[in-house]
């Protein structure tokens, strides 16, 4: 398949997220970088106005796009019918309730025409459910390899832009901790992931969010180094010791004393400025 040159498909799942995809909307329509496509796809699950949202903002831009996911359900299957439609050279990955910034696209683009990297991420800052930013800046590795990231996930998936003409067709899993089981399937086809040394993400920690339940986190990280990289009981061992400490004790130290430095309609008011 033919992509088109510098285009971004922005790929994001949507399911019952009518508080916040406003918001996500606005800032990709305010990218400094426009040459973009969004592709919205909606969970069948998705009961709420999600899509009446989308809708009001696709007669207005019509690079918004709204698709539908027939009978599945999950962000694994709303991914994979997002990179089935897109048109374009990159893949952007950006959630439903997460925020980029403006210069998120450019800067990033840039980088990786500059580089000729095929993947490639930013730091970041979390939100809360309700918006209030918190101070910690957190900041991926420079270069990435497999082996760093079985050891621990510094890639934040909204950070996320991968150029499909170097990196072989993809797909999602659709199960828990879909996003890490791609970054492990793309790194080990000796490829790697450059972090760029700045926050261009607001992420937002949702009160239901998966990633909130300590003991599926780690059930599902050993399912990945046993059940689908094959590895061997020890090695398994190791890295996740190494993933306990550098990934699970640091989130949940996040939590805990942060005041709030901004909130969700003051940055929303920036943007728009």
């Amino acid at each position: 398949m033919k992509y088109e040159a510098g285009l971004v498909s922005i790929i994001t799942p949507v399911f019952n997220s009518t508080e916040t995809i406003e918001h996500t909307l606005k800032s990709v329509i305010s990218q400094t970088y426009q040459k973009w496509e969004m592709m919205c796809v909606f969970d069948s699950g998705t009961t709420d106005s999600s899509r009446d949202i989308v809708r009001l903002y696709q007669k207005h831009d019509p690079r918004i796009h709204l698709v539908e996911l027939q009978n599945e359900k999950g962000c694994g299957a709303s991914r994979n019918e997002g990179f089935r439609q897109a048109k374009g050279q990159y893949i952007a990955f950006l959630d439903s309730d997460d925020i980029w910034l403006p210069h998120k696209l450019e800067k990033q683009i840039n980088f990786m025409s500059k580089t000729g990297h095929s993947f490639s991420c930013t730091g970041y800052q979390r939100m809360s459910h309700v918006g209030i930013l918190f101070p910690k800046v957190l900041l991926p590795k420079l270069v990435a390899d497999y082996y760093d990231i079985l050891k621990n996930n510094t890639i934040c998936c909204p950070s996320v832009i991968i150029d499909r003409t170097q990196v072989s067709p993809f797909q999602m899993k659709n199960t828990f901790g879909e996003d890490i089981i791609l970054w492990l399937e793309i790194l080990k086809k000796n490829h790697k992931c450059y972090g760029i040394q700045e926050v261009l993400l607001h992420y937002r920690v949702a009160r239901n969010s998966r990633s909130s339940y300590l003991g599926k986190v780690l059930k599902a990280r050993w399912i990945v180094y046993r059940n689908l990289e094959k590895i061997s009981v020890m090695k398994s061992v190791y890295y996740f010791t190494w993933y306990f400490f550098t990934a699970i004790l640091k989130k949940l130290v996040r939590g805990v004393g942060f005041e709030p430095t901004n909130t969700l309609s003051d940055r929303i008011s920036k943007i728009n400025s």
